[in-house]
């Protein structure tokens, strides 16, 4: 019973998200962030990879890539799919998961377009919401 009531109390210190979060299918094109001060070609030359954003939110967002990158490492993504439009946003990673032939990053997002985001976070709840029949 005490391991429960130590639980119990850990639940009165958990932060609660300060925004919406919506869960997202979308694939999405992701390159390691080589900064403002990078060469065009250095932009050119970085590896694209083909990813999937599987949450979204106007503080961050999840996704899985086939990258090698760690916590604290930045990047870029941008929507693949033409249906929904996501402009190509810089992200700090925070968590880094490997999960069967997948990696999971979770992302903190730096200075966000925040209507384009918004604009994006509303297009998938449209979506959730038609699948679902609603």
């Amino acid at each position: 019973l005490r391991g429960i009531g130590n639980k119990l109390g850990l639940v009165g210190h958990m932060k609660e998200r300060e925004t919406l979060r919506v869960a997202a299918h979308l694939p999405v094109w992701v390159v390691p962030h080589l900064g403002a001060e990078a060469a065009e070609e250095e932009w050119e030359e970085a590896e694209q990879v083909e990813g999937q954003l599987l949450d979204l939110s106007e503080g961050g967002a999840a996704l899985s890539a086939q990258m090698d990158l760690l916590a604290d490492d930045m990047l870029e993504f941008w929507s693949a799919d033409a249906q929904v439009w996501l402009a190509p946003m810089a992200a700090r990673v925070l968590r880094v998961e490997d999960k069967q032939n997948e990696r999971l990053f979770h992302l903190q997002f730096i200075d966000p377009p925040n209507e384009e985001l918004r604009a994006a976070i509303r297009a998938l709840q449209l979506e959730e919401a038609q699948a679902r029949g609603g």
